[in-house]
């Protein structure tokens, strides 16, 4: 588990959706080049889910922060990490 991934995807083995938000966050930051994922996995790190309160995956944490407790549309994500992206820039 690395700290220099600014989007981390919290998963489960067998997390139905997981592959789904993992092609999506995939495609949505290949168009922000300096940004970065992750996949953790909670049965590995469960002290990142207490972190986050999480209760179900997937997930989605942008910058240290929970922004999605399920499978975002594509919009909500891009505007999410364009936010993130620009806040950065400052």
């Amino acid at each position: 588990m690395s700290n220099g991934a600014h989007v981390q995807i919290l998963s489960t083995p067998g997390c139905a959706g997981c592959d789904q938000i993992k092609e999506l966050v995939d495609e949505v930051l290949s168009t922000f080049p300096e940004l970065s994922w992750e996949e953790i996995d909670l049965v590995e790190h469960p002290e990142v889910a207490g972190r986050h309160s999480i209760m179900s995956v997937p997930a989605v944490v942008i910058d240290g922060r929970l922004e999605f407790a399920r499978i975002p549309t594509r919009k909500a994500l891009e505007e999410s990490v364009r936010a993130f992206s620009e806040r950065k820039q400052t």
